[in-house]
């Protein structure tokens, strides 16, 4: 059995070759979605993905669906479906509430430095925070230009992200930031779940969002959570009255570890119906502990190289 983000499967991805090396053999695949697929073309390049591992060999595929919309586009294509968001794997060990935690800013956007992110409308937000990404380590130069004015009055973490001061932080040196500002933003118009998102939440921070799709919204609730309209204005009035949210840190990561364990059940379910299908006497809830992976190190971790070594080393004895 593997489990796979879609991206695993782009041209070329040696997953392919795994797959034609395992062609005598049944392999159960869970595909989680890594963008929002509730999208009619692009739901159909899932449903020739599928066509295409049905004639590699009896491959079977379950698509991991990140919200009730994509869920419905899947089930309507006729694919093997389960709700099941992306964000239900972050690793609630590492992104907590710390103890005597000291808030400094306002609101803290943890965003790679893209368009999508649509990093403008925190420009407004009084007190701002920023952790950074960059793509291949670089910027378009006409959105650097754009959002050089937000970057420049902002703390970032990282350091400065146009500058050989800027480094990725760790997954603890990230909640460790988000620790010291008030409130969590996400601001882009669609994307995946948004991993960021989940560990505001988990971290114990109320989030401001514009409307999205997605399916970040899956773990949202008007207690603490404020979705507003798209203008930078909206964006700091909700900032600034989520600054006294009411909930504590503790209570909106209990309820959103609720709402984690939903989708984490749901998956256990379908793994046991799959180890059930091939006569295997297993729980895949007792071996989640053992099994789950830190979702931001999991490419560091794909072993899709070393197995498909061993099967061609296996095959030339």
């Amino acid at each position: 059995m593997l489990h796979v983000r879609d991206y695993a499967f782009r041209p070329g991805g040696p997953i392919f070759r795994l797959l034609r090396a395992l062609r005598d053999r049944r392999v159960d695949i869970l595909l989680t979605t890594s963008w929002n697929h509730a999208r009619r073309r692009r739901v159909e390049r899932l449903a020739r993905l599928q066509w295409r591992l049905r004639r590699t060999g009896d491959h079977r595929i379950t698509f991991l669906a990140a919200n009730e919309a994509e869920h419905v586009h899947f089930r309507r294509a006729g694919l093997p479906t389960l709700h099941v968001n992306n964000s239900a794997f972050v690793d609630e060990s590492i992104f907590r509430p710390l103890p005597g935690r000291q808030v400094r800013f306002d609101a803290v956007y943890d965003a790679r430095l893209s368009r999508f992110k649509r990093h403008e409308l925190a420009a407004e937000v009084p007190n701002l925070a920023l952790v950074t990404y960059l793509h291949d380590r670089k910027v378009n130069p006409d959105h650097r230009t754009a959002i050089a004015p937000i970057v420049s009055r902002a703390h970032v973490f990282n350091g400065d992200p146009f500058s050989d001061a800027y480094r990725t932080l760790t997954p603890e040196e990230v909640n460790h930031a988000i620790n010291q500002c008030g409130v969590g933003l996400a601001l882009s118009r669609e994307e995946g779940a948004m991993l960021a998102s989940m560990q505001y939440l988990l971290a114990g921070l109320p989030v401001v969002s514009t409307p999205s799709e997605g399916g970040r919204d899956d773990f949202y609730h008007p207690d603490y959570v404020r979705i507003v309209d798209t203008t930078s204005r909206a964006v700091a009035e909700a900032v600034s009255d989520l600054r006294h949210c009411k909930v504590a840190p503790e209570e909106i990561r209990a309820r959103t570890l609720e709402r984690v364990w939903e989708h984490r059940e749901r998956l256990f379910r379908c793994v046991d119906e799959i180890y059930a299908s091939r006569s295997c006497d297993r729980k895949f809830a007792a071996q989640w502990p053992s099994l789950f992976v830190n979702r931001l190190l999991a490419d560091e971790l794909d072993p899709t190289a070393g197995i498909l070594a061993t099967i061609e080393r296996a095959h030339a004895r």
